[in-house]
């Protein structure tokens, strides 16, 4: 691979500061917050990053839930080239939101005041002439081992013809982006990649029930981050998970299957794989053989066509959808298809869910070989 085509890459974020007396309100009831919710909790950032969007002529802040740092929009002003814009916010999902500034064109700077606070911020232009006609994969991360990162983006390389990655790291600290560039420099095939440095809080977890994930905000909004700034034209994207695995097509890919569908979009049903029993030391994708009967399957991931019929339409973590339309059920029964699934590897990260270390079985009857994992991750590790 050329080293013109990895790069390092950085959001433009605002946050506030924590003496400005202004703070994002909680967006669960005390009742719904386990132990440590709070300190996780995202108060400060305004916006995640600021992209210049040439389609629109306009900046797009891609932001959390503004809940009520809405105001700020309102009572604050933004300058483009010393300019007055006016700001319009566009409620996108119940995670993140967006506001839109016409630009006129292109401007290396945003400037922001409210009050007695003022702050300029770099705008970032869109990057997608790295990623154009590519099959790109996405990849959220944070301190998961290079050898985990570089076998998920071989095996897809080699199984599914992927080319080109999206890499979020979420501030890790075992290592720097430089050595995630370096971990992926020897597959061959893999044509462009970006690490993409994403230094903001991921958000806590909420108790079960309706508020469990409405705090993470940091995990839909890189999504579109992405499909704003670098992968708009992309031939399609695949979005699933660096412990998932998108099992063969015979004679095709996922990536061809999704191009050639009629909306430019595949849902891929999930299953759950896990280790042998009593399965001691280092833990690794090929470690995974076995389905566990009574087990229920998991949501699913997609890959999708950023330009086609549906490209309106925000990225989510287990689908697509229109913000004000839930088009998630009608979708998944549209473009779903029993030969589309990825196997999920049980024990594979600890980071955001120490609980996947935990056993999906009481018995070792209960499991059984999964022959087609284990031979096709054979073939491609």
């Amino acid at each position: 691979m050329q080293r013109a085509a990895r790069a390092h890459a950085r959001l433009s974020s605002l946050v506030l500061p924590e003496n400005l007396g202004l703070a994002r309100d909680h967006v669960a009831p005390p009742s719904a917050r386990p132990e440590g919710y709070d300190e996780r909790y995202d108060r400060l950032t305004f916006f995640y990053d600021a992209i210049y969007v040439e389609r629109r002529r306009s900046i797009c802040l891609v932001c959390p839930k503004l809940l009520n740092l809405k105001r700020l929009v309102k009572e604050g002003e933004f300058r483009v080239g010393g300019q007055l814009r006016k700001a319009a916010v566009r409620q996108q999902s119940y995670r993140h939101d967006e506001i839109w500034i016409p630009s006129g064109g292109p401007s290396s700077t945003l400037s922001f005041s409210w009050k007695d606070f003022e702050a300029d911020v770099r705008v970032n232009p869109q990057e997608s002439g790295a990623f154009q006609n590519r099959r790109c994969g996405v990849i959220k991360s944070r301190n998961n081992d290079l050898a985990w990162i570089r076998d998920w983006v071989r095996y897809h390389v080699e199984v599914h013809g992927m080319d080109a990655v999206l890499f979020f790291d979420n501030d890790s600290d075992r290592y720097e982006p430089r050595q995630i560039l370096e971990s992926l420099d020897p597959i061959k095939g893999l044509e462009s990649v970006r690490v993409l440095s994403v230094p903001r809080p991921f958000g806590p977890m909420g108790k079960p029930g309706v508020w469990a994930h409405h705090a993470k905000f940091l995990q839909v909004a890189v999504l579109n981050i992405g499909r704003i700034r670098f992968l708009s034209t992309c031939a399609s994207v695949l979005s699933c998970d660096l412990d998932e695995l998108v099992a063969p097509i015979p004679g095709s890919s996922i990536f061809e299957e999704t191009e050639k569908s009629r909306l430019g979009f595949r849902v891929i049903a999930g299953n759950w794989v896990v280790t042998e029993p009593g399965h001691k030391g280092p833990i690794f994708h090929t470690d995974h053989r076995y389905r566990v009967r009574t087990a229920a399957s998991c949501p699913g991931k997609y890959c999708v066509v950023p330009g086609g019929p549906l490209q309106s339409l925000y990225w989510d973590i287990h689908g697509i959808h229109h913000r004000k339309a839930p088009l998630g059920r009608s979708l998944k029964w549209l473009c779903s298809r029993p030969d589309l699934e990825f196997w999920h590897c049980r024990s594979l990260t600890d980071y955001w869910k120490p609980q996947r270390r935990l056993s999906l079985y009481e018995s070792a009857e209960e499991l059984e070989l999964d022959r087609k994992a284990v031979e096709t991750m054979r073939s491609a590790f």
